[in-house]
């Protein structure tokens, strides 16, 4: 079986239209210098500019901004931090799964919000969520899902049974399930490029095809060395994901592969 690269692979990646590159080069200087540009380097570079306006902001990705797990996601935006609202309670305990269910549910409001008042698009719809049971162990596993939103206050949540299930999507398969109202669907890849869009608004500089080949302190700040020049900064910020042992190869044996597996069609039907 022939391997296509990523930018083909991926239904979002694949979606998107080429745009001019900005690779670093020469010797810069920057209040702070983010390393990763996915949603965790771009938010974090848009928190920083609103942190403090007069800072000189650089992101440093080494291929194109949403390249690793960021653009590579089932574009589902949900409210659960933990995997569940049952795992978060068997994690942290009820008291701190229910504290994380508030700030689930505070990231998506937030999402949409910041979206909606910076007319920034990413296909977002508030589709909310179905998850199906196809045995009676999963009919039962929708049931305590629900309950355990409950108990955290969390009201989104509601149990369907087979008839319901059925309506909504005709498979003799499905014996019920959830049904989330909460959330919706998105293009992460366009998600990604909003934000970047957003910072650059905001006159952070951001490189692609520029990989950090290494950072060391020096004096007050850190030197950051990449493949065509160098950044001296006050701080450097990590926004690697899995890339990270990269730059910090101790930190290898602390990374778990967890993969999932989505599938993409066309509307089945109007």
């Amino acid at each position: 079986m022939l391997e296509r690269p990523v930018e083909q692979a991926c239904f979002w990646l694949a979606q998107r239209r080429p745009s001019q590159v900005t690779v670093q080069q020469g010797k810069e200087e920057a209040t702070v210098v983010v390393v990763g540009g996915g949603l965790t380097g771009l938010w974090t570079a848009l928190f920083l500019r609103e942190l403090d306006p007069t800072g000189q902001v650089v992101v440093l990705e080494q291929e194109l901004v949403a390249y690793g797990a960021s653009g590579r996601n089932a574009g589902m935006l949900s409210e659960t931090v933990d995997h569940s609202h049952s795992l978060a309670v068997a994690h942290f305990g009820a008291r701190e799964a229910a504290l994380l269910a508030r700030i689930g549910e505070s990231n998506v409001a937030e999402l949409i919000e910041f979206l909606r008042s910076r007319g920034l698009s990413c296909d977002f719809e508030p589709t909310g969520r179905i998850v199906m049971a196809l045995t009676p162990a999963q009919v039962e596993d929708a049931r305590k899902s629900v309950e355990s939103a409950n108990q955290l206050g969390i009201h989104s949540f509601r149990f369907i049974d087979r008839d319901e299930a059925q309506a909504e999507l005709h498979s003799p398969l499905y014996q019920g399930g959830v049904a989330v109202s909460g959330g919706g669907i998105l293009d992460p890849v366009k998600l990604v490029d909003a934000l970047r869009q957003e910072a650059e608004r905001l006159s952070v500089r951001v490189y692609e095809k520029s990989p950090v080949r290494s950072f060391h302190r020096d004096g007050a700040g850190v030197v950051v060395e990449t493949a065509n020049g160098t950044l001296r900064a006050r701080k450097v910020v990590l926004g690697t994901s899995a890339y990270t042992h990269q730059l910090l190869p101790k930190i290898t044996r602390r990374f778990i592969p967890l993969y999932d597996y989505v599938l993409v069609s066309a509307p089945l039907t109007a």
